[in-house]
């Protein structure tokens, strides 16, 4: 099976880190990105100010344990237990606000999706640094991908 194995250049707007926002809850979310760590709280103020990071790499350190620059989120308790279904969910307002990447999606079929990636990240992506090289990454954002192309094309079907 072919493989697009990069969501960079031809396909940067597959990445959770592009520029396609959408408004979540009277807040709009710049990118996936933003959106997805600002739901790791459920402290509206928190998310808020996720929302306003000046970019999805920043967004992505608030949200971290870690925390960024004395910023550090209370963690929902149920996150491990709803993070892929609010990825979907994330997803799914993505593309049916920007139906110009939902056609580039759907066209992306029957192709294996996969964020190739070399920060370390097996759980969303594959990692294919020198430490990572013999771990199978779960390429949850991938997955999430293609079961969100496959509802836009059977989407299409039923209207057909």
């Amino acid at each position: 099976m072919k493989t697009i194995s990069s969501f960079r250049g031809k396909y940067l707007w597959a990445s959770n880190f592009s520029s396609y926002g959408f408004w979540y809850d009277n807040v709009w979310y710049p990118t996936n990105e933003h959106w997805f760590q600002a739901m790791k709280t459920l402290n509206q103020k928190e998310r808020v100010q996720i929302s306003h990071a000046d970019t999805p790499g920043i967004a992505r350190k608030m949200g971290s344990p870690n925390g960024y620059k004395g910023f550090k989120i209370k963690l929902r308790a149920d996150w491990k237990l709803i993070y892929f279904d609010v990825m979907l969910y994330g997803l799914r307002k993505k593309f049916s606000r920007h139906l110009e990447i939902a056609k580039k999606l759907i066209a992306t079929y029957p192709k294996y999706l996969v964020e190739e990636n070399w920060w370390h990240d097996n759980i969303w992506g594959n990692c294919r640094c020198k430490d990572c090289k013999n771990i199978t990454g779960k390429n949850l954002l991938g997955k999430a991908l293609m079961y969100i192309r496959l509802e836009l094309i059977l989407e299409r079907k039923e209207m057909e």
